[in-house]
């Protein structure tokens, strides 16, 4: 009998309980050779490689856009640019990484996901430091793509905006093109407010994003609709405090201005401020949550309607705990007593993955 005959008429039931993607297919595909320890550890770690690739294309594009506006001094860009780049930036990294983490990009997300949505805490640290890191290399690479043009606009002298050197005049402080500041008029206490409400505003899109019973999605892709809540931050509040609305998105990015030279005021300058954007977004990211709950009159819980989301793409293979998969006939089928959110709307995609496909993948 053929390798695949045999997948074919393996049938076997597994408890998934939070299990990995590599152990649900080794259970499902008993066949399968085994693979070598680096693909298998490319697997057990896809979900933290997507968000490390999203929040680099979210860094590397948004951060590409100030650095281009800043740098010709208003010839290629302007504010509007910049708010079209982290637009585009966070559509591209949710397109890339969406259906494999889910393309949170962002602590404020990943922490409002867990404490509103069930999205497992174990996880949680690994995404941080995922997002942190793709943040880090996305401002490493446009540091590295514009190092001429900070060169002719700085002299070669790094220096940070400050209350003489505001950030938002074509300055020749080009910490700001990384870093957030508050323009001069802010008080911490007003950019705190600014950064927390921002990032209420964008999450709140999220979660209508990834709600399977908002039929408002219906015909929207969900990393346009999470491009636009971000565009919506950004034209409304972006000029008060450049927008963080992502602890990661600017606190990398500062480490990084520390190692090639700005020196330690990129983290005192304005009073400190660089704790703002920090704790701001995920006080902002709860208290999105809690508006949903209020006004929206979203899930109670997930055993009442079924799964409620945490990912930005509802098609993924491990969901809820209690799911149980029944491989038959060469595909993946779920099976359980509670109702899941793809059978509650029809029009939610169902993935269905191969005993073949999966064995390319590991092979």
């Amino acid at each position: 009998m053929s390798d695949t005959n045999h997948q074919t008429n393996y049938t076997a039931t597994v408890d998934l309980d939070e299990a990995s993607p590599p152990l649900v297919l080794q259970t499902l595909y008993p066949s399968v050779p085994h693979a070598p320890w680096w693909q298998r550890a490319h697997i057990a770690l896809r979900e933290y490689l997507a968000e490390i690739l999203g929040t680099f294309m979210l860094v590397a594009v948004g951060e590409g856009a100030v650095a281009q506006t800043v740098l010709s001094k208003g010839e290629h860009g302007d504010a509007l640019s910049v708010r079209f780049g982290f637009a585009a930036g966070i559509t591209l990294g949710v397109l890339l990484a969406g259906d494999i983490s889910g393309g949170h990009l962002n602590p404020a997300v990943t922490i409002a996901m867990a404490v509103h949505r069930g999205f497992p805490w174990t996880k949680v640290p690994g995404y941080l430091i995922a997002q942190g890191i793709g943040a880090f290399l996305g401002a490493a690479i446009i540091f590295a793509c514009y190092i001429r043009g900070i060169d002719h606009v700085d002299g070669g002298h790094r220096t940070v905006p400050s209350w003489t050197r505001p950030p938002n005049a074509y300055p020749t402080a080009t910490a700001g093109i990384f870093a957030t500041y508050p323009a001069q008029y802010m008080t911490t206490g007003t950019g705190f407010l600014v950064e927390m409400m921002g990032t209420t505003v964008f999450v709140l899109g999220v979660f209508a994003a990834t709600e399977p019973r908002n039929g408002a999605m219906a015909g929207l892709n969900k990393a346009v609709a999470v491009g636009i809540s971000i565009f919506a931050v950004g034209v409304a509040l972006g000029g008060e405090t450049s927008f963080a609305i992502n602890p990661t998105r600017d606190f990398a990015p500062r480490i990084f201005l520390l190692m090639v030279g700005y020196g330690s005021e990129v983290f005192s300058a304005f009073n400190d401020y660089w704790w703002v954007p920090m704790i701001a977004p995920p006080v902002g990211g709860v208290l999105a949550g809690i508006i949903m709950r209020m006004f929206c009159c979203w899930p109670k819980s997930a055993e009442e309607y079924g799964r409620v989301n945490t990912h930005l793409f509802e098609d993924d293979l491990v969901e809820e705990r209690g799911k149980r998969v029944t491989e038959t006939n060469g595909k993946v089928r779920r099976t359980s007593g509670t109702r899941s959110a793809a059978e509650l709307d029809p029009q939610m995609r169902r993935r269905e993955i191969s005993a073949e496909t999966a064995a390319t993948y590991l092979n």
